[in-house]
């Protein structure tokens, strides 16, 4: 119905713009009538005998506008129909806006009955690409105003394979009658470089916009260790240009500036914004022995760290992409707030550049039980080690760490700098599955602004932490433990009373006694390979006494 509604628009449209064209028709039949008229009736005849200039004028005259208005038909129902560019081999461009691919169409589609004109792209005799990935000037479903050398259309190609198409641009009349057509073949350069994905996570809002984060829920993500990066390095392949080099670099972004921005398309890589030294690997080279199905890069997300290997298919020996993750630890310190180039270079020496922002965090969360206290005549005190805990006493209060370092103490203390995720303290029963959580928190103990130790901690080894350093993590209400009184003594399976007839397993009756063990665990919100740096524990045992 949508279709013949938009049909039967056209048509309207159509006849409402040829109008002109039959009044034209009307004045013409008019003036042929009278001069038919009076040439049969002989008027003519006789003027030739009265010789009159005046009336001979007037005919002339006739004569004239006879001839300019069926001139004046014949030029305003003439079409133009010509495509200018693309032609021979074309490269894409980026719509940083649209976040796509496009070509630009160039040319005429005009007429003094010009009614519309539409533009469709095939590939090697294929049935045309769908309308879709063509879009007119002022938007619609074809071109609605004349153009005199100028844009037609753009064509979406970010889903079109490097080939041979063939345009088609017709134009239509306001009336009836056939389209003017007119055809254009080129050869479609691909120019796919971008970074896809970094830790499984898309830039946003698209991979062209040079300003895209990545994106973990509301917030700025944060990376560490071993990533794989995907994405396109693919360039291939009209005038015998495809891709001859990959590369990738790392600059550090400080929160003062300048940040390194994405070298121009064409020109050199500024080493002094992205040194040789950041390599995230060896760049890949290619030579004429390379080039395989298997060997590019793209269009579909790839890794794009690669070095060259070998396969052997039939007994017969090929090179192929053995592909690598970025180890972030060992390449940025620690972490920070990074850009990463990719550069990917043509055989006719065309460098072509995208850059993605990446918050590292490679430093180590803390979790640390340094000690527990009791409460004695309003005073909290240490419990000397190996000391058994009272239920009697009624708070256990846990002193500990629990903590992660900011990313960049320059940056605004924000996601995802600030990327400490929580911390809970829970208790195990010996000989009972499961677990109890009592405490749980989103905030770091003590306090970033106070805690001496200065990022990036070792990855091995004991972290050098002062129970000096140590703040109040739980204040635990040790009465939770009470499973009330039982009828006969006896642990650890006592006969419970009529007034507490289940008790949790987890809990102890009266005049019972067992050994927990208290578990605590501080997590941030990197993502990555190595998530014992990012989601650690602590544990320490006590023995127990309901001696209520």
């Amino acid at each position: 119905m949508k279709d013949q509604n938009s049909s039967n628009l056209t048509n309207m449209t159509s006849s409402k713009r040829d109008i002109p064209h039959l009044i034209k028709w009307i004045l013409l039949i008019i003036l042929l009538i009278l001069f038919f008229l009076e040439l049969f009736s002989g008027e003519y005849k006789r003027l030739s005998y009265q010789r009159d200039g005046l009336v001979w004028l007037v005919i002339f005259v006739k004569l004239l506008l006879i001839i300019g208005i069926i001139i004046l038909m014949r030029v305003q129902r003439s079409l133009r129909c010509e495509i200018i560019s693309p032609t021979g081999c074309t490269e894409e461009t980026p719509n940083t806006v649209r976040g796509i691919l496009f070509i630009t169409v160039k040319g005429t589609a005009t007429g003094g009955a010009f009614g519309y004109y539409t533009i469709e792209i095939q590939k090697d005799g294929d049935p045309p690409y769908p309308a879709s990935i063509v879009t007119y000037p002022g938007g619609g479903t074809n071109g609605t105003s004349p153009v005199l050398n100028g844009d037609l259309a753009t064509i979406d190609t970010t889903a079109l394979s490097d080939s041979a198409y063939t345009l088609t641009l017709r134009v239509y009349s306001a009336g009836t009658g056939p389209a003017h057509v007119c055809t254009k073949t080129f050869n479609l350069l691909k120019v796919a470089v971008w970074i896809n994905s970094i830790g499984g996570v898309a830039p946003s809002p698209h991979i062209f916009d040079e300003n895209a984060v990545l994106m973990v829920g509301a917030d700025e993500g944060s990376f560490g260790g071993d990533l794989q990066i995907l994405g396109s390095a693919f360039i291939y392949e009209c005038a015998d240009r495809k891709v001859a080099q990959v590369e990738m670099r790392h600059a550090a972004i400080p929160f003062a500036g300048p940040v390194p921005m994405q070298p121009v398309n064409g020109t050199p890589i500024p080493a002094a914004d992205w040194p040789a030294a950041n390599q995230l690997l060896s760049p890949l080279v290619y030579d004429p022995t390379k080039y395989y199905p298997w060997t590019r890069i793209g269009m579909a997300p790839t890794n794009l760290l690669n070095t060259w290997g070998s396969c052997t298919i039939f007994g017969f020996t090929y090179p192929s992409l053995a592909a690598h993750n970025w180890q972030s630890r060992t390449a940025t310190n620690g972490g920070g707030y990074f850009k990463l180039l990719l550069a990917t270079e043509d055989t006719a020496g065309n460098v072509y550049y995208d850059t993605q922002k990446i918050w590292i965090d490679n430093h180590s969360v803390i979790a640390k039980i340094v000690k527990f206290q009791r409460e004695i005549n309003g005073v909290w005190t240490d419990i000397p080690n190996c000391t058994d805990v009272m239920l009697s006493w009624k708070k256990l209060r846990i002193i500990g760490i629990a903590w992660d370092a900011l990313i960049n103490p320059a940056y605004p203390i924000v996601p995802p700098n600030d990327n400490f995720k929580s911390y809970e303290l829970s208790y195990t029963k010996q000989f009972v599955g499961g677990s109890v959580t009592f405490m749980s928190s989103n905030t770091r103990v003590p306090s970033p602004l106070i805690f001496p130790l200065i990022p990036p901690f070792p990855l091995t080894g004991s972290i050098p932490i002062a129970p000096a350093n140590a703040d109040i993590l739980a204040e635990w209400d040790l009465s939770t433990l009470d499973a009330g009184p039982t009828i006969l003594a006896g642990c650890p399976n006592p006969i419970p009373d009529a007034a507490h007839p289940k008790a949790h397993p987890n809990q102890l009756y009266r005049k019972c006694e067992c050994t927990y063990t208290i578990v605590l665990r501080v997590s941030d919100s990197t993502k990555g390979s190595e998530l014992w740096l990012h989601d650690t524990s602590d544990t320490e045992s006590l023995k127990i006494i309901n001696d209520l």
